[in-house]
Formats: structure tokens, sequence, C-alpha cells
């Protein structure tokens, strides 16, 4: 960007970018972004993705969205969320610090910071993580429509680190512990089914 500071956007993500002499702000507009911001204390950095905003405080960020989460992580620095209705006024977060809202719900934790945007390297890191959500979190990198048939195998969870660049042995590996396969029934369609 023309301030110095870099966004990498995953696949399928797109964000609108407005700066002004008082102000830099990024919306997030789908998807999932990992900024590193110059920092200036004169002109705010701030991103928006649906209800969540996030102002830099001098940082490297990961800001995901999806139909029901909105997720900021710290890599680097801090970075002051605010969520209406999901936070008293807001909340900052510093390296390894992640919040996530969903709709009103608003849940906090800890994680390595080192895989914080670790998907802008080709890796998918999964940590007790529901099938359901890992191939959501799969789906912007494959080429094809995942659907998970078995119910009861989209509950099952999930644990490793998958290579983004190959989906379907990532989806292959995820779901083969729990009796699950994958199947591609047209070259642009697959099906995860259960045991048996």
């Amino acid at each position: 960007m023309q301030d110095g500071s870099v966004v990498q956007l995953a696949p399928r993500s797109a964000v609108a970018i407005q700066f002004t002499k008082t102000s830099r702000a990024v919306t997030l507009l789908r998807g999932q972004a990992l900024f590193t911001v110059q920092h200036n204390a004169q002109v705010s950095f701030t991103v928006k993705a649906g209800a969540v905003t996030a102002t830099d405080l001098g940082t490297v960020f990961d800001v995901a969205m999806d139909d029901h989460h909105t997720t900021v992580a710290v890599k680097e620095g801090s970075s002051r969320v605010s969520a209406p209705g999901g936070l008293a006024a807001y909340q900052d977060l510093y390296a390894g610090d992640w919040l996530r809202v969903t709709g009103h719900v608003t849940q906090t934790g800890k994680q390595n910071p080192e895989m914080v945007g670790v998907w802008a390297t080709g890796s998918l890191v999964a940590r007790s993580m529901r099938v359901a959500d890992f191939v959501t979190a799969l789906r912007p990198w494959s080429q094809r429509h995942i659907f998970v048939l078995d119910k009861q195998l989209a509950e099952k969870r999930v644990t490793g680190v998958y290579n983004v660049h190959d989906p379907m042995q990532a989806l292959r590996l995820a779901v083969r512990p729990h009796g699950g396969n994958v199947e591609t029934v047209l070259p642009d369609l697959a099906l995860v089914t259960g045991p048996g």
C-alpha cells in the first residue's frame, strides 16, 4: 500500500481501501487477510470486518470473516478491537491473543504468535477443529466444491498442520482417522462420507 503497509489476502478474499490524510481504513469484504502495518501515530489504521473494528497500535495481525464468526489474531505488537454489543467498549490484544465475535458473543484466547497468519505460508493449522469448520477453512484453497455428507463425521475433531496447496490430500488426511473418505464425483465436486 502507499504507506508501506502490506496486506496479504487468502484466496477468494477481498478488501476495500480508503486512505485520506487523516485516516487509513480497510474493509474486509470477505475472507481472510494478514496485515503488516507501518505504524503512524498521527494517522490511524483500521480494519473493519462486519461489526468488528481492529485498530493498529503497531502490529502484524490477521482478520478472518465467515458466515458465522469474525476473528482477529495478533502476531506482533498490539491491536485494539471493538465490536458493538460484543464488547463493553474495546479490548487490546497483544502478540498471541485472539478474539472471535459470533453475533453478540465474544471469545478470547491465546496461541503461539508464530501460528498467527500461518496460512500465508501455505499451512492450515487445526487444533481440535470440527471437520465441518476444517472444510470451511479449506474451501477457499480448493477448486472443488466440498460437501460433508455425514453429520456425525462433520462434528469430529481434527488436529494437525495441513498443506493448503493440496487441499484434497489435506482433507483425506484430516478425515481418515475418523473413517472418513473423500470422493471426487465431478471435476469440481468432492464429497466427504463417513465410515462404511
